[in-house]
């Protein structure tokens, strides 16, 4: 019974891939992190410094997207060329030198979203998981031997929004937050720290489908 049901299963979906429409194309855009003013208190036994986000610059990204359509159904993998930049005031109580100076971070990433949804008309309600793989990541915090920054290859989030298609033009608007926190993590007297947000972003995106 359960082969059979499987063995219905497995047909189901390579009926259903067959009679799909694919289309695939470029897509560029540029998205905004939201940033709190948040922070955070890296504290020892004989120190303590004051770390603060205080600007994300608007991102670029670029890449190319498949879409595997099935009546209002859509299944849309991409994979995106993303870059970023945050820009940190820190506060060393103790040297003068360290007090109130900006440090930033810039991340160049992969961002490979699988996005479900379905399309009535020229509008496409989508949502799904995304992950980033980390490229580069440098940080002058390396300069303030003080706190040691380190990032994870990967993380995850999760991205929604609305989509229009006009012609081959496809106009995208989604939100996305993401599981891991801003900063990642910092090393401070052999204790490690994290804000406490995770980084958010609305997202604009323009694609071409051929």
């Amino acid at each position: 019974m359960k082969k059979s049901i499987l063995t219905c299963l497995v047909f189901a979906s390579f009926s259903m891939l067959l009679s799909a429409q694919v289309q695939f194309g470029p897509r560029v855009g540029f998205s905004a992190t939201a940033v709190s003013s948040e922070d955070l208190i890296l504290k020892t036994a004989t120190d303590s410094i004051k770390m603060r986000l205080v600007d994300a610059k608007y991102s670029v990204h670029f890449g190319a997207f498949m879409q595997y359509k099935y009546k209002r159904f859509f299944v849309q993998p991409e994979l995106l060329y993303n870059s970023s930049k945050f820009t940190y005031n820190v506060t060393d109580f103790k040297n003068a030198a360290f007090t109130d100076s900006a440090f930033t971070q810039r991340f160049q990433q992969l961002d490979l979203p699988l996005i479900l949804g379905f399309k009535f008309g020229i509008v496409r309600v989508q949502g799904g998981p995304v992950g980033h793989y980390t490229l580069t990541d440098k940080s002058d915090l390396s300069s303030f031997d003080k706190v040691i920054q380190t990032s994870p290859d990967f993380t995850y989030g999760w991205q929604a929004g609305i989509g229009f298609d006009i012609g081959s033009v496809l106009v995208d608007l989604k939100y996305e937050d993401n599981f891991s926190t801003i900063g990642n993590d910092l090393i401070y007297g052999g204790q490690t720290f994290n804000f406490t947000n995770s980084p958010a972003r609305i997202m604009a995106t323009l694609g071409y489908k051929f």
